[in-house]
C-alpha cells in the first residue's frame, strides 16, 4: 500500500495524521515512526468502537509517541475521543465536550530510551 501520509512540524513538534480508517493499515505506522504526535480524525461508529480503542493504544505504544483522535459523538457513532501516552495510558472523553490534557514531551523521550526499538 502506497499512500501520502500526511507529516508536519510546527515549533519543533512533529506530527503525523491518519484519517479515519487509515488507522487499520499497520504499514501506514510505520510511516509515521518519530512524529511527537499522530492525530486521527475519525467517524468509527458503535460496533468498532473497541477497535478504534485498542488500534490507537496499540499504535501509541508502537510508535513511542502520543495520539489524539478525534471521533465524531453523533448518535450512530462510537466517540471514543482520547489522547494515547506513549506508555499507552489514556485519557477518555465519550462526550460531546473538549477533551484537553497536557502533554509532557519528555515521555516521549524516556520511552524511547527505555524501549529502543532501532
Amino acid at each position: 500500500m502506497k499512500e501520502d501520509i500526511v507529516k508536519f512540524s510546527i515549533d519543533g513538534i512533529s506530527y503525523g495524521i491518519l484519517i479515519c480508517f487509515e488507522l487499520r493499515f499497520k504499514e501506514l505506522w510505520k510511516q509515521l515512526e518519530g512524529a511527537d504526535i499522530i492525530l486521527i480524525p475519525a467517524r468509527w461508529g458503535k460496533p468498532r468502537k473497541r477497535h478504534l480503542e485498542i488500534l490507537s493504544q496499540a499504535l501509541a505504544i508502537m510508535n513511542q509517541t502520543f495520539v489524539i483522535v478525534s471521533n465524531s459523538a453523533d448518535d450512530d457513532m462510537a466517540s471514543s475521543s482520547t489522547i494515547i501516552s506513549p506508555w499507552g495510558e489514556t485519557y477518555l472523553n465519550d462526550n460531546l465536550e473538549c477533551l484537553e490534557q497536557k502533554l509532557n514531551f519528555k515521555e516521549i523521550r524516556k520511552s524511547r530510551r527505555m524501549i529502543n526499538m532501532n
